[in-house]
């Protein structure tokens, strides 16, 4: 999987309510949101033979349970670049008579278009034979019809918008760096001044991250100037300085693959996160943990925690 399909399947699961209410507002408005979903990756990965994994398409499978009571599955499919074009569908009819027959579960098979051909618009699956013939059709959106509508996803409360307007830039300024330079931080401006949560506006920037990579020369200049708005404005969450010391240090020591390495790191990250004097006993349980896994669990937790003593908290054992 490429690192833009990572990036979209990220933003699917993370941001799944938000998707729906903005492309199937129909849809989101029969799901009880209050009983959750789940993800349904094992069962997914049961039907894809090995041969079939890969390319550019995103496919996720979620439970949800609707208003009713009743239990319901999603089949999403994300083509992310096109190289599908001519199977798309049939690939859909596939994965949906697969699950139906495995499980026996009515499923609903979603397609979302994120590539750059206007005309290329698969609606439905079919063949037959001598009289015979089935029909297979499914809701689709094309993310290029949102493209006159960019302000209004801009402006847009929902968070998933904003992703879908990081996309339609990254397109658009495909061979500009300079333009996607400004983009770029316009919309993270827009997201200082959104009013999300601190977690939203962590997660938000690292897929926007995804969607419009920039050169480094660019990326410096964006990050300079970025720094630059955030003192003017005092931010109360993590600035970009801290985020990006973060990802740097996450990929220093993912690369090192030693715990040593990941607990200096990780409080050396903390006391230019938090600007104070680490407490002893926070030193010593990041120095005596030898779970490479758990201090990137605690990593994570510098993104939405806004004191030293809120973190010490939280990776306390429950």
């Amino acid at each position: 999987m490429s690192d833009l399909d990572s990036t979209w399947k990220e933003a699917l699961e993370h941001y799944l309510q938000p998707f729906l209410a903005l492309f199937f507002p129909k849809i989101h408005d029969d799901i009880d949101w209050t009983r959750g979903h789940e993800w349904l990756d094992k069962e997914l990965h049961k039907l894809t033979p090995k041969d079939e994994i890969g390319g550019r398409i995103v496919d996720v499978l979620v439970k949800v349970w609707l208003t009713n009571g009743k239990e319901r599955w999603l089949l999403i499919h994300l083509e992310v670049q096109g190289s599908y074009e001519k199977i798309f569908p049939q690939r859909l009819f596939v994965y949906h008579y697969r699950i139906f027959n495995r499980y026996k579960r009515r499923v609903c098979s979603l397609a979302i278009l994120a590539d750059e051909r206007p005309a290329w618009r698969p609606k439905r699956y079919s063949h037959g034979l001598w009289g015979c013939r089935i029909t297979f059709t499914f809701p689709c959106v094309k993310l290029l019809d949102w493209l006159p509508r960019l302000s209004e996803l801009e402006s847009s409360d929902n968070p998933f918008a904003i992703l879908v307007a990081g996309h339609l830039w990254a397109l658009q300024t495909r061979d500009d760096a300079v333009q996607r330079r400004l983009q770029r931080i316009r919309l993270y401006r827009r997201l200082y001044e959104s009013g999300l949560s601190r977690e939203d506006i962590g997660e938000l920037f690292h897929l926007l991250d995804g969607f419009m990579a920039l050169p480094k020369a660019e990326d410096d200049l964006f990050w300079d100037e970025l720094e630059r708005y955030e003192k003017e404005k005092t931010m109360p969450h993590m600035t970009s300085i801290e985020r990006r010391g973060l990802e740097r240090g996450l990929e220093r020591g993912r690369a090192e693959g030693k715990a040593e390495g990941k607990a200096e790191m990780l409080l050396r990250v903390l006391q230019r996160r938090y600007r104070t004097t680490l407490p002893e006993e926070l030193v010593g349980k990041i120095r005596g943990t030898a779970s490479e896994a758990l201090l990137e669990e605690w990593l994570d937790l510098i993104f939405t925690t806004s004191s030293v003593e809120e973190f010490q908290q939280r990776i306390q054992p429950s």
